[in-house]
């Protein structure tokens, strides 16, 4: 309940979370951004592909992003169970 002096507060997102509700409009909000997004997928009528056959740069950068992961996965690498950890 809000004070005579200052105005209601519209509740956010972050109330929503801590009461475990979604918020009034997000779902909604959520609802028609994808729905957009899948009306200017089916308008526009090409594949990503396409433009990345175009951009060389940008497979460059798909391509450095996916080794960059290896990496990160082979370094960051638990061992199995039963493996024997080597100290040292």
């Amino acid at each position: 309940m809000s004070s005579p002096t200052q105005p209601a507060r519209r509740p956010t997102a972050a109330d929503a979370a801590r009461n475990g509700k979604p918020a009034d409009g997000l779902i909604a909000a959520q609802r028609v951004a994808v729905q957009g997004k899948a009306a200017v997928r089916v308008r526009r009528g090409r594949r990503p592909s396409d433009f990345v056959v175009r951009h060389p740069t940008v497979k460059m950068l798909a391509l450095s992003f996916l080794i960059l992961i290896g990496v990160m996965l082979i370094v960051l690498r638990k061992p199995a169970m039963g493996e024997v950890q080597r100290l040292g």
